[in-house]
């Protein structure tokens, strides 16, 4: 377990912190702190539920590592799941990792299983600089997720290298090889898994983006908006799902084939994000803290 902590007008941010201060932490509205938990133990867990007072079912759920990106609010803070590229992963094997966390007014707590690369370049940044936590327990949050998508380009690159190289292999051989039709297969399963963690993904990424939430407001907002903006932008410029469907059909038919008419980015269409927002935004105020047996397990 790490803590951090930053004390409002120090040039600098403490850690090496036992846990027994976090209940003080709490309390006191003049710091920021956060807390990570890595290869988390029972006694994490009772950290948690006894000294955070977190729903007994989002603990539940960071036991867990088979969930999709979600997030859910509670009266006095979130909790959300967002996934990370693994650092072994490629166009062949695509695979996430899972980060659970919570925000607070006050604090940020990150609960991973394995090490996450981007969760170490935000410890790095802040010991060198206090300004991270100087903009606030959102503002980590901000970053720590903004690293994590900043992991998913050079994957999806690997993916277009990869298609593209195929196009060329088929147009060059003219004709079917078995050879190729398992490695087009492979990169369907793999872009199957993009599309479906990438889509909870953009749905978490825009609730968090567009004030939805009282703890994500204010000047802070628009830091969500730009890692939306900059992995909505970056979907819509790949030809991911449109390049595999051409040379699969270019591989199986032999002839001509039509461009279909653009598809909603990775499945998500933002018009329905717009159309959810406004009636969330109807019915915030009136929402009470989510009840067992509504609980989404993913």
């Amino acid at each position: 377990m790490d803590i951090f902590v930053y004390r409002n007008g120090s040039d600098t941010v403490e850690e090496h912190h036992e846990v027994g201060v976090i209940p003080d932490l709490l309390k006191d509205e003049n710091l920021i702190f956060w807390v990570d938990f890595e290869g988390p133990t029972d006694a994490d867990d009772h950290v948690l539920l006894d000294v955070f007072k977190f729903h007994p079912l989002t603990v539940e759920d960071c036991r867990a590592t088979r969930h999709h990106p979600k997030v859910e609010e509670f009266p006095d803070y979130l909790y959300f799941i967002v996934h990370a590229i693994r650092k072994d992963a490629s166009p062949d094997r695509f695979n996430t990792v899972e980060l659970d966390g919570f925000l607070g007014r006050n604090y940020v707590v990150t609960y991973h299983h394995e090490p996450f690369s981007s969760v170490d370049k935000v410890k790095q940044s802040i010991r060198v600089s206090p300004v991270t936590c100087q903009r606030g327990a959102p503002y980590i949050l901000h970053f720590i997720i903004d690293n994590i998508v900043d992991e998913y380009l050079p994957v999806m690159d690997d993916f277009d290298e990869r298609i593209n190289a195929l196009e060329d292999d088929i147009f060059s051989l003219g004709r079917a090889n078995k050879e190729i039709l398992e490695e087009i297969l492979g990169l369907k399963r793999s872009l199957l898994r993009v599309k479906r963690i990438s889509s909870k993904q953009l749905e978490v990424l825009y609730r968090m983006s567009h004030g939805q939430f009282d703890l994500i407001s204010g000047p802070v907002l628009p830091f969500f908006r730009g890692i939306f903006d900059h992995l909505l932008a970056e979907r819509r410029d790949q030809s991911l799902g449109d390049a595999h469907k051409a040379s699969r059909r270019k591989y199986d038919e032999g002839d001509e084939y039509e461009t279909k008419p653009e598809q909603p980015v990775f499945g998500v269409d933002t018009q329905e994000f717009t159309k959810q927002d406004k009636e969330q935004r109807t019915q915030r105020g009136s929402q009470e803290t989510p009840h067992a047996a509504d609980h989404d397990h993913g």
